[in-house]
């Protein structure tokens, strides 16, 4: 009686491990955990975008909303990209260059801004805050491009030289710049009405 109960068992014990070793065992496992995986990062967005909701309904003015709207847009982004598992580093690769475009013609948009505030309003700090900020920007990327282009042509040579040059010329661009900017604008009450 013994020997028929552990022959029973072996049986059971080789069938289920067929079971666990086959393909089709496998890729239901797979896209069990495709789907839990889907399934989390859906909730996960939607955790996210209610509360940007909701806080943007409260209040709008909040710096919160800034962070609730990009909690948001990552999550959005990453449930995405769990749908596309395949292609999903083709798609971070286009959005990497959309963010980088955008982070280069972003300091353009704010000293635009600046110009167009200070024409319309007169000047003062309040006013001018956009256009610093950008040309603080646009300093910080022409910086980072010499810096760039310094280790492409002179490895070994950017350490010592290139970085003083860099760090001299950053804040005297800027201030001509801004100095510049400010001389030349028009005072608001020289200005017509649009």
């Amino acid at each position: 009686m013994c020997t028929s109960v552990s022959s029973k068992y072996d049986k059971l014990k080789t069938f289920i491990f067929k079971i666990i070793i086959s393909s089709d065992f496998k890729i239901r496992i797979q896209k069990f955990e495709a789907w839990k995986n889907i399934l989390f990062t859906l909730i996960l967005a939607l955790i996210f975008c209610g509360i940007f909701a909701f806080s943007m309904h409260r209040d709008r003015g909040r710096y919160r909303n800034v962070v609730f709207l990009l909690l948001s847009a990552v999550s959005l982004v990453d449930l995405i990209l769990s749908f596309f598992r395949r292609t999903a580093g083709t798609i971070e690769l286009v959005l990497a260059v959309v963010l980088f475009l955008f982070l280069l013609v972003f300091p353009f948009l704010l000293i635009v801004n600046g110009v167009v505030m200070t024409r319309r309003e007169g000047k003062s700090l309040a006013n001018l805050l956009s256009l610093v900020l950008g040309l603080v920007l646009l300093t910080g990327e022409i910086a980072m491009f010499l810096w760039g282009v310094g280790l492409f042509f002179q490895p070994g040579a950017v350490q010592g030289r290139l970085d003083k040059v860099i760090a001299g010329i950053s804040p005297a661009l800027l201030l001509l710049m801004v100095t510049t900017l400010y001389c030349e604008l028009p005072e608001k009450s020289t200005l017509k009405s649009f």
